[in-house]
């Protein structure tokens, strides 16, 4: 049971992963049409929340308006983007495997499941999956990090930034009493199940790349 669940999550995320890739080869008016859908579903799974409306409403709103700002202005964030979108998705990923590999204590009642093992997994898994990332599509290391140092402290950030994002779907859901936002992506739940990380991932990276 656990492995069909690991396997239809690990699925989900490589659809995902191509998804958007297909969504960035479109034009402006194409890229922001489907950002304008993603944003109406977001919405509507977030309406399910008791506190959407101020809290989500606003981040969803800036999370697209950022998004495709930067999508407009700098051309070069394909390469940012998709390191972000590795590290979000190696995030959960890792976090899932370790975390239900080793257990161990367990990070906060808000969301049962997250433990200290499977957030240092989350770490490691980030690490190394943008290290493949950076070689496999032979990416200058020195055009986004002055240094090694420099690639592991951002790498970790935008991790733990991903985590803190996952830990605040849960409290939101938690105090909303459900259990999913929906059941668009199988072994995730609903969309916002899939990029709560990313919502607070994305904003910190689109930042980045406008200054």
């Amino acid at each position: 049971m656990k492995n069909n669940l690991l396997n239809t999550r690990i699925i989900s995320s490589i659809f995902i992963l191509i998804l958007f890739i297909l969504i960035l080869s479109l034009n402006e008016i194409f890229f922001s049409t489907v950002l304008f859908i993603l944003l109406i579903i977001s919405l509507y799974e977030s309406s399910k929340f008791k506190i959407s409306k101020y809290l989500l409403y606003p981040l969803l709103i800036f999370i697209v308006f950022s998004f495709f700002l930067t999508f407009v202005l700098k051309k070069e964030f394909n390469e940012i983007f998709f390191l972000t979108l590795i590290i979000c998705i190696s995030t959960d990923i890792g976090g899932y495997i370790i975390g239900r590999l080793i257990r161990g204590p367990k990070i906060t009642y808000i969301s049962p499941n997250k433990t200290y093992s499977g957030a240092i997994g989350s770490l490691i898994f980030s690490l190394i999956f943008s290290l493949i990332f950076l070689k496999l599509y032979d990416i200058k290391f020195e055009i986004y990090f002055r240094s090694n140092f420099d690639f592991f402290y951002k790498v970790i950030a935008l991790s733990l930034i991903s985590q803190i994002g996952d830990i605040f779907m849960s409290y939101c859901k938690r105090k909303s009493n459900i259990k999913d936002t929906g059941k668009l992506i199988p072994g995730h739940g609903g969309l916002l199940d899939r990029i709560d990380g990313m919502l607070f991932a994305f904003p910190v990276t689109c930042t980045y790349c406008l200054i």
